[in-house]
């Protein structure tokens, strides 16, 4: 079985940091377009993606990344549901596993690479 997600995209806004019993997450947002002609009209769709990071990549986000960044985020899914004035309500995610920062920067303002460039095997066994 398989569960995997890559996104190319820049970030939608300055993520957002969350401390939280083991340490902190990230949550920033990309935008994905897709374009397409329908009898010969151009039509577009934008699909915003909400991504979580915890661990070392939520300290490089938390660090590196503001809006308006190119980034590769590989992960997977996940949904979580819960229950708010007698309405379940879902929240679709995807949990980060793997962070790369295409923006072009100096060097200097980068993190180093085997910090952002390496799978996160903590998001693996998170309690939700």
């Amino acid at each position: 079985m398989l569960n995997s997600v890559d996104l190319i995209e820049r970030v939608g806004a300055d993520p957002e940091i969350v401390d939280y019993e083991q340490g902190e997450l990230a949550r920033i947002s990309l935008a994905t377009n897709e374009v397409w002609l329908d009898n010969g009209e151009k039509k577009e769709r934008t699909e915003w993606h909400s991504i979580v990071l915890f661990g070392n990549l939520a300290q490089v986000v938390k660090n590196y990344v503001k809006k308006g960044d190119l980034l590769y985020v590989g992960g997977k899914i996940q949904t979580t549901s819960w229950e708010k004035d007698g309405q379940k309500r879902y929240r679709t995610e995807i949990i980060g596993r793997t962070l790369r920062m295409l923006s072009g920067k100096k060097e200097s303002s980068k993190p180093p690479a085997n910090v952002y460039d390496v799978p996160n095997k903590e998001t693996d066994e998170l309690p939700f």
